[in-house]
């Protein structure tokens, strides 16, 4: 099933919430967000790209997509990243595991990935070998677009995000 777009004001208010709930909770650890927040559409998109184009909110429903999903956009910094784009090697932290996929969900957990594990991808052929902690294990690929990780910090990504957490 194609996920929903953005065609009207309301599809925009649903997507502006759904990304900012993933932005209160996964980034700031707030369990809400102010819903009077304004923000313009090339914000939002912004948001959305630097947050690696988030398929779901915190609590598993589908964030419409933008135009800036639609054409793809890639930020030249940033903050998070499906774990599938991870060189070989580079360690980074899980900030957001697919909570709208119990099963898969559980299946991580059981393995010790949860948000703020160090993780590195230590190989990928012939399958794909994580280094969690102290323990290698090997992961279907699919799992991977579905967790999303940190690299680093992102200057641009803070001066939005500053901008509305004085609201918080």
């Amino acid at each position: 099933m194609e996920p929903a777009t953005v065609n009207s004001p309301a599809d925009f208010a649903l997507r502006k919430k759904r990304i900012f709930e993933w932005i209160y909770e996964e980034i700031l650890d707030l369990e809400f967000f102010p819903e009077d927040v304004e923000i313009r559409k090339e914000e939002l998109d912004e948001l959305c790209t630097r947050l690696g184009h988030p398929r779901y909110c915190p609590h598993g429903k589908e964030i419409p997509i933008g135009q800036c999903c639609r054409e793809k956009r890639v930020s030249p910094e940033p903050l998070f990243l499906p774990l599938d784009e991870i060189p070989i090697g580079e360690e980074v932290r899980v900030v957001f595991l697919p909570l709208h996929h119990p099963t898969l969900a559980q299946k991580l957990f059981s393995v010790g990935l949860y948000s703020g594990t160090k993780v590195r991808i230590v190989m990928r052929n012939p399958a794909t070998i994580l280094q969690v902690e102290e323990a290698q294990i090997a992961v279907d690929d699919t799992l991977l677009s579905e967790v999303y990780v940190r690299r680093k910090e992102s200057g641009r990504l803070g001066q939005i995000l500053r901008k509305f957490s004085r609201n918080a």
